[in-house]
C-alpha cells in the first residue's frame, strides 16, 4: 500500500511539473509571437513620433522631479528614451533579429559598428558620455539620432527580452511621448477604478480604501509619466484583477504565479519586479482569508512558499532563456554576462568591477 502511495505522489509531481513545462513553452511562444508582429511594423511609420518624443525628451532632460510640497518624487526619463530608441532601432526586414538582439542607434545603411552587450553598462556613442563619471545621456543621444547626427555605432542589449516593445512599437505609430503618456494615464486609471471596485465587492469597502490610500502613496498617477515604470505596475493590477474575477475557478493558484512572473520578466528591465509579486499575493491572501472563516497558520506558510517559488521560477527561467536563446542562435556571451550583472548589482565588494568570465 505504501509502494501505491509513493506512486502516486510521484506520478502527480510528474504530472504537475509537465503542466509547468507546457505553460512555459507556450508563453515562450506567445512572446516571440507578440515581439515578431510588433517588430514587422516599419520604423518609418514610428519616425515622426520618435522625432517628437525625442524632443520633449531632450527639453525635459535625464530626470524629472516633481515637487509634492511633503516629497519629492523623480521620474528618470533617460530609460524611456533607451526604450523609444530601441524601439526604432527595429529592422521590419529581420524582425526575429531586430527583438533577440535589441539593439539602439541602429539604422540599416548607416551603421557601421556593432557593439554586443557590455558587462557592465549598456554602451553609447563618445559624443554622449560623461568623460569624467562615464554617464550616458540617452535621451541626448536619441535627439541627435533623430535630428541628422550621423551616429554609426550602435550598441545591443540582448540580455532582456524587451517585451514593452511589444505595446510600445504600436503606440509610437499613433502617438508621440506625451500621447503615449496619457494612454497610460487613462489605462492606469480604468484599472484602478477596476481593481477597486471589485475588492470593495468581493472582499470589503475598508479593503478598497485602503488599497486606494497605499497606491496614492507611491504617487502612483506620476509613475504614469514613466513608460518603465507604469508597466509593471499595469501588470500587477490586470493579475489581481484576473485573480478577483476568477478566484473561484482558478485550480492551480501555483501556475498563475508562475504566469505572473514569466510576465514581468518578459516587460520588465529589472526596474520594480516585486511589485507583481507583492501587489497580487496581497489580493491572494485576503481572497482566501475571505472565502475561508478560519485560516490556519501551516496554510499560509504553504502558500507564501508556493505562491513564491512559482512566482520566482517563472521570472527567472522566463529571464534566463533569453540568455540561452541568443547565446545559442547569435553567439552571444549573454550567460555569462548576465551573471557578471547580477553579481555586479548585488554590491558584494568582491564582484565589484571584476571581469569573472574573462577569458585570456
Amino acid at each position: 500500500m505504501g509502494i501505491n502511495i509513493m506512486k502516486d505522489n510521484i506520478k502527480n509531481i510528474l504530472k504537475g511539473l509537465l503542466r509547468y513545462i507546457l505553460v512555459f513553452v507556450i508563453l515562450i511562444g506567445i512572446y516571440i509571437g507578440i515581439l515578431t508582429l510588433s517588430s514587422l511594423i516599419p520604423s518609418e511609420v514610428l519616425e515622426d513620433n520618435v522625432r517628437s518624443s525625442s524632443e520633449i525628451l531632450v527639453e525635459e532632460g535625464e530626470k524629472v522631479t516633481f515637487d509634492l510640497k511633503y516629497k519629492e518624487e523623480n521620474i528618470f526619463t533617460f530609460t524611456d528614451a533607451l526604450m523609444i530608441n530601441t524601439a526604432y532601432s527595429v529592422d521590419s526586414n529581420h524582425p526575429i533579429e531586430s527583438f533577440m538582439l535589441a539593439r539602439k542607434n541602429y539604422i540599416p545603411g548607416q551603421t557601421t559598428k556593432l557593439y554586443p552587450d557590455g558587462q557592465y553598462n549598456l554602451g553609447a556613442n563618445e559624443k554622449y558620455i560623461n568623460k569624467e563619471n562615464g554617464n550616458l545621456y540617452q535621451t541626448q543621444e536619441l535627439y541627435g539620432l533623430m535630428h541628422g547626427d550621423d551616429i554609426e555605432d550602435s550598441y545591443e542589449y540582448a540580455r532582456y527580452w524587451h517585451g514593452y516593445l511589444g505595446v510600445l512599437r504600436p503606440l509610437l505609430a499613433i502617438f508621440d511621448y506625451s500621447g503615449i503618456r496619457v494612454v497610460l494615464f487613462i489605462a492606469t486609471a480604468i484599472c484602478i477604478i477596476s481593481l477597486i471596485i471589485l475588492i470593495c465587492k468581493k472582499i470589503n469597502i475598508l479593503t478598497g480604501i485602503i488599497y486606494i490610500i497605499g497606491l496614492l502613496s507611491v504617487s502612483i498617477f506620476i509613475v504614469t509619466k514613466s513608460i518603465n515604470e507604469i508597466l509593471i505596475f499595469l501588470v500587477a493590477f490586470a493579475s489581481s484583477i484576473i485573480l478577483l474575477i476568477r478566484y473561484n475557478k482558478i485550480k492551480h493558484i501555483g501556475i498563475y504565479f508562475f504566469v505572473v512572473g514569466s510576465i514581468s520578466s518578459f516587460i520588465d528591465l529589472l526596474t520594480a519586479p516585486l511589485v507583481t509579486l507583492g501587489i497580487t499575493s496581497i489580493t491572494y491572501f485576503l481572497l482566501m482569508q475571505k472565502a475561508e472563516e478560519k485560516v490556519e497558520v501551516k496554510k499560509y506558510i504553504i502558500e507564501i512558499l508556493k505562491i513564491g517559488i512559482s512566482w520566482t521560477l517563472g521570472y527567472g527561467i522566463t529571464w534566463a532563456s533569453k540568455w540561452v536563446i541568443a547565446e545559442l542562435i547569435y553567439g552571444r556571451p549573454i550567460i555569462s554576462q548576465a551573471i557578471e550583472q547580477a553579481l555586479f548589482r548585488s554590491d558584494i565588494p568582491q564582484y565589484k568591477g571584476e571581469d569573472l568570465f574573462r577569458t585570456t
